[in-house]
């Protein structure tokens, strides 16, 4: 799951892998840092995740 914002929280915590990607808010909440395992400046760096 990929997402980017707080209504993004629960899908993140769901997800088997979270990415939260910053690339439009560059001051996320904690709740949603805490809810991914993986946060990304820019959609392309996900690409560089080794899953």
């Amino acid at each position: 799951m990929v997402g980017n914002s707080a209504n993004d929280i629960l899908a993140l915590k769901e997800a088997d892998v979270g990415v939260l990607t910053t690339q439009q808010d560059e001051n996320p909440s904690a709740k949603v840092l805490n809810a991914a395992d993986f946060v990304v400046d820019n959609i392309k760096d996900v690409l560089d995740i080794d899953f």
